[in-house]
């Protein structure tokens, strides 16, 4: 009996299909919303200049405050932690109608809140200090963002 050699070929590259993606440059601008309530807005300024003030004349809205309680008749909470924090949006989410507007006052004692549970969560004392490779700042930054993209 005769054997054949076969030759296999085991260079073969095999070419991923690439996917048609379909773009087009708009004709018309988009329109804007036309409800206030339908965008989010950063108001960023100097203590007591009424930036609280102006969000207290705000119809259905919610004060989430890391600053003190303002002396104003609103509806607000007081927030002393970031575990609050996690705990209020949760309710928020969970009752959609309640809240029309959800205010943040005093967001970067927010960022200091999330900060110091990212820290106790890692079992370290600050994201410098250890040599991860920037592992530990990430770790604080996806989680303060993924809080801000509730809110939004």
């Amino acid at each position: 009996m005769k054997r054949s050699k076969l030759k296999l070929k085991t260079d073969l590259k095999v070419k991923p299909k690439k996917k048609s993606i379909q773009v087009s440059i708009p004709k018309k601008p988009t329109k804007p919303p036309t409800d206030i309530k339908n965008v989010s807005i950063l108001l960023h300024g100097e203590k007591k200049i009424g930036k609280t003030s102006l969000f207290a004349q705000e119809i259905g809205a919610f004060f989430l405050e890391f600053d003190p309680l303002q002396p104003f008749a609103i509806r607000q909470r007081q927030i002393p932690s970031w575990s609050h924090f996690m705990a209020y949006l949760d309710l928020v989410e969970k009752k959609p109608g309640e809240v029309e507007t959800l205010i943040l006052d005093g967001v970067d004692i927010a960022y200091q809140f999330c900060f110091d549970w990212c820290c106790q969560k890692l079992a370290i004392v600050h994201p410098q200090d250890e040599n991860d490779y920037g592992q530990s700042w990430k770790f604080i930054r996806n989680e303060f963002e993924k809080a801000m993209l509730r809110v939004l």
